[in-house]
């Protein structure tokens, strides 16, 4: 049980990277209202501070959340 606990958690890990990047990356490209470019931006920040903190579910949420707003534009 550990040791799948441990293979999630590992997986959320590397996956967080890849999102905020996809979200950085994306919103550089998109030209958004003031709002909007500050909303993402801070869900971005927000899931660094996550995955760097160690919270690895909570960093994927935040840069899926972006992600989400971005897709719709």
């Amino acid at each position: 049980m550990g040791l799948l606990l441990f293979s999630a958690e590992s997986g959320w890990a590397r996956q967080c990277p890849t999102l905020i990047k996809e979200g950085r990356d994306t919103h550089s490209k998109i030209k958004l209202p003031n709002v909007e470019e500050d909303r993402i931006k801070a869900l971005l920040d927000e899931a660094q501070k996550f995955h760097d903190n160690g919270d690895h579910a909570a960093s994927v949420k935040k840069a899926n959340e972006a992600l989400g707003i971005l897709k719709k534009k």
